[in-house]
């Protein structure tokens, strides 16, 4: 469509070009370069045992052990995006909106989602006893986890988000961008009579040890 063509180039052109420069991680035939990028996403959850008080992920520096590492984490492939809510290191939202929101406004969209604790209306987040109550450390967290952003956007620029100018955005570009999103999207996984037909019933497993996925309801996945 015409909004995913304008999209496309808001994705492909470089920030001095009008565009995100989202391809600076987001190229190749799988959308990701696979390298560890800081993007500053909400540090939200229970954490990873990571420090003073256990309740931050340091991402990569995790497996590295390198300080050079802290806060970043892979560069997922964008192929089929749309269908793989919640976004995010931890999953801190549903809303394709607000994911691309944060490459453009990081701080006034993960402020917006701290205020709200959104992330505690999740599926993945509701049953999380307390998850209101996280709010001090997960604000913490996060801001340290965008000091890293803005470190690295003048030590090391290839490791962490773009910064985009705002003024180039709203929230039609936002929508172009979503729009162009989406025709990354395989139209046989919009249906499980289409994608299931690769996916071995619990008796054709080749082993013991295939994970049948269902839903709280028992229905297969």
């Amino acid at each position: 469509t015409e909004q995913a063509k304008l999209g496309a180039l808001r994705f492909f052109r470089g920030v001095n070009d009008g565009g995100a420069n989202c391809v600076q991680c987001h190229r190749g035939d799988a959308f990701t370069n696979e390298r560890a990028t800081a993007i500053g996403f909400p540090q939200v959850g229970p954490g990873m045992g990571d420090g003073a008080d256990g309740t931050a992920d340091f991402g990569r520096q995790r497996a590295s052990g390198q300080a050079a590492d802290r806060f970043k984490f892979r560069t997922p492939s964008l192929l089929n995006v749309e269908l793989t809510p919640p976004w995010g290191h931890s999953g801190h939202t549903d809303d394709l909106f607000d994911v691309v929101r944060h490459y453009v406004l990081p701080e006034e969209t993960f402020g917006a989602q701290l205020q709200g604790r959104t992330w505690c209306a999740l599926p993945s987040f509701v049953a999380t006893p307390g998850c209101n109550s996280t709010f001090n450390a997960v604000a913490a967290n996060t801001s340290e986890a965008f000091a890293r952003v803005q470190q690295l956007r003048f030590e090391a620029p290839a490791d962490a988000m773009p910064g985009v100018n705002t003024f180039e955005f709203s929230p039609t570009v936002n929508g172009q961008i979503q729009a162009f999103l989406r025709t990354l999207t395989d139209p046989c996984l919009r249906d499980r009579a289409c994608f299931g037909r690769w996916i071995p019933r619990p008796d054709e497993a080749p082993d013991e040890h295939q994970l049948n996925a269902t839903d709280a309801s028992g229905r297969p996945l």
